[in-house]
Parts: C-alpha cells; sequence; structure tokens
C-alpha cells in the first residue's frame, strides 16, 4: 500500500489509469505559478507591436501579475476569473475582457506546452451596450456660450458635427443655424 497525492483531478485520473493498466506514474513536476510561466510566454510573443507590449506589460503589471502571481497554474479557473473580475468591476467591461483574453493566452501556451493538462472554459464579463447620452439643444447652446474663444467654439462646433449625429437629425434647423460656415470664426 502506497499514498500517492495528487492536487488536479485530471491528474489524478491520469494516475489511477496508468495504475489500473499496470503502468509506472511517472512523477511530474509541480505546476508552475502564473509569475514562474510568464517568462515562456513572453519568449512565445515575438512579432507584438510595441503599443500592444506595451499595453500587455501594463495588464500584467498592474492586474494580472498581483492577483494570479502566485497561483498555481493548475489552481487558476472559473472561480478565480470570477473573483478576480468582481475585484476589477470598477473597469470597463471591454477593458476587463482584454486582460481575461490575455490570461486565457498565457494558459492556453502552458496547456500547449504541456505545463498544464487543460485550459478552463473561461468566458469574460458580459458587455453592456448603452445608448449615447447626447447633448440637448438646449446644452449645447450653453456650451456655445461658455466657449470664451474662437478656438474654443470652433472645436465645440466641431465636437458636435462629428459626435452629435443624432443630435443633427433630430434638431436639423438650429444645428445647421449654428453650424454654417459662416459662424465660424476667422
Amino acid at each position: 500500500v502506497f499514498y500517492l497525492v495528487v492536487d488536479d483531478r485530471v491528474e489524478s485520473i491520469r494516475v489511477l489509469h496508468s495504475l489500473a493498466h499496470g503502468k509506472e506514474v511517472e512523477a511530474r513536476t509541480p505546476c508552475p505559478t502564473f509569475s514562474e510561466f510568464l517568462p515562456r510566454w513572453w519568449d512565445a510573443r515575438t512579432k507584438l507591436k510595441p503599443s500592444v507590449k506595451a499595453l500587455y506589460t501594463n495588464n500584467l503589471k498592474a492586474d494580472l501579475t498581483p492577483f494570479f502571481g502566485d497561483m498555481r497554474l493548475d489552481a487558476i479557473g472559473i472561480e478565480a476569473v470570477n473573483k478576480y473580475a468582481a475585484q476589477k468591476g470598477h473597469k470597463a467591461a471591454k477593458t476587463l475582457n482584454n486582460e481575461i483574453r490575455q490570461l486565457k493566452s498565457v494558459l492556453r501556451l502552458a496547456c500547449d506546452y504541456e505545463v498544464l493538462a487543460r485550459v478552463p472554459n473561461i468566458k469574460g464579463v458580459a458587455v453592456v451596450h448603452r445608448e449615447p447620452d447626447f447633448y440637448t439643444a438646449e446644452e449645447f447652446e450653453v456650451l456655445l456660450a461658455a466657449a470664451d474663444n474662437p478656438i474654443a467654439r470652433a472645436m465645440i462646433l466641431l465636437g458636435g458635427e462629428a459626435g452629435f449625429a443624432r443630435f443633427h437629425r433630430t434638431y436639423p434647423p438650429v444645428f445647421n443655424e449654428w453650424y454654417h460656415p459662416s459662424s465660424l470664426p476667422e
């Protein structure tokens, strides 16, 4: 009789299967932590644009490594990611999903390198699409009245043209009067 300590369900099934078929059970090295595996993940990322590399570096230093750094890769699952998302709930869903996507990338590579038995089925957070909150005609008038110089006025008018398409369709006569080229500063 011998005792075998196995931390992972998948690993325990592998061990039991091997023992049941009379095979020797090879000892596996313990699964590395998130921080320990990151250098291998970075080594595999050879063709990143500088902006993407900067974004990944920031995500890792500011958020992912402080939370997942000491966790073994095989301990990172749906529950851990849900806790992470709850802790980072102040962030926009798209930003949080980008960070979760980066975490999944690390886990997928660990699986490809046979460091991890499987990649957990981690989902992103729901993105809530909200209707933009446009300025009303009265609010836009207040903005224009507050413009203290011709450049500020031109910027407000340009912003109105670029960002208030719905406003433009709702109040075309008023908007066109404001934005008429003759009303722009010289």
